[in-house]
């Protein structure tokens, strides 16, 4: 179903008054100044310039010129394929580092690069709100840490403190069983990003949850527990549809709670709303631009201060 804004506040009010909602944040809350951080698209296009980047430092015997002509076929499909262009391009940068003769760290650098896109960025009025909002839980796929330095900001150090990876099985176990609310990082954050764990495709997500099943398990608690509002989301972005997906398979789409999805109404088309709302179980809120998210947030915040 789609859902103007103010449908939206109406049916989220109750579940936020049983305090039955949690929140899962993408990258589009981090778009908006002063952070200016890029979109799920965007961080794909610039891996490949970072991978650009690094071919140029690669003496001849690191194949430079086969990785160069991977590269300029990545420029033609980036927007077309995104997903699968980041995965053959990471696979050629770990087949150069595999290269015993390489006296260079390809792996190092690429990590080094990586987490310089995100070192200055600053919190901005979507962190402010979703920290001020008493969700139990804040569950976001971003690799900053703006979440958290808007907790340490606004003194919520409870937190801030309470900060997991998908390496922190135990811990967000027992944040779930001690109902503590917690920020909890899907795919990782800038303290341990690794080529190895940089998720970028749906091959990653795979390839995570089978090497971290307990972290599989406490998120998928969660996930059947309370309703989630995805915001900064894309009508494309497979983060969406990782847990919902699986678990609509395994538990029939009507047993799982009701999940809302904000998108702006020009993402939106009757094939879209068919799919998420048959098969993931989720109501599109429908917002007409990136503004209106954070005018969201907001009113959200005004129900359930934290």
């Amino acid at each position: 179903m789609k859902l103007t804004m103010q449908e939206g506040i109406e049916k989220l009010t109750p579940l936020l008054n049983e305090k039955k909602l949690i929140i899962f944040a993408g990258a589009g809350i981090s778009r908006l100044a002063p952070s200016n951080l890029p979109s799920w698209d965007d961080l794909l296009i610039k891996f490949v310039d970072l991978c650009e980047e690094i071919n140029q430092l690669l003496p001849p015997q690191a194949l430079q010129s086969q990785f160069s002509d991977l590269i300029k076929a990545a420029r033609n499909s980036e927007t077309k394929n995104p997903a699968k262009t980041s995965l053959v391009l990471k696979n050629k940068l770990k087949e150069i580092q595999a290269q015993k003769s390489l006296n260079f760290n390809v792996i190092n650098e690429f990590q080094t690069r990586l987490s310089g896109i995100f070192t200055n960025a600053q919190p901005n009025e979507n962190h402010r709100l979703i920290v001020q909002t008493n969700y139990p839980y804040i569950l976001t796929s971003n690799y900053d840490t703006l979440l958290e330095n808007a907790a340490r900001k606004y003194n919520y150090t409870d937190l801030f403190l309470r900060s997991f990876t998908f390496n922190d099985a135990a811990d967000i176990a027992i944040a779930i069983y001690e109902n503590q609310s917690c920020i909890i990082h899907i795919h990782g954050n800038t303290s341990n990003i690794a080529l190895d764990d940089f998720v970028l495709t749906s091959e990653d997500y795979i390839r995570i949850t089978k090497k971290y099943p307990g972290f599989r398990m406490a998120t998928q608690t969660l996930f059947l527990k309370y309703s989630v509002l995805f915001i900064g989301y894309g009508a494309r972005d497979p983060h969406v549809e990782d847990f919902l997906e699986e678990l609509s398979f395994y538990f029939g789409s009507g047993s799982t709670p009701k999940h809302f999805l904000v998108l702006k109404e020009d993402e939106i088309d009757a094939v879209i709303e068919k799919h998420k709302n048959d098969t993931i179980n989720t109501d599109i809120i429908a917002i007409s631009d990136h503004n209106q998210a954070t005018d969201l947030l907001a009113e959200i915040q005004k129900i359930l201060p934290r």
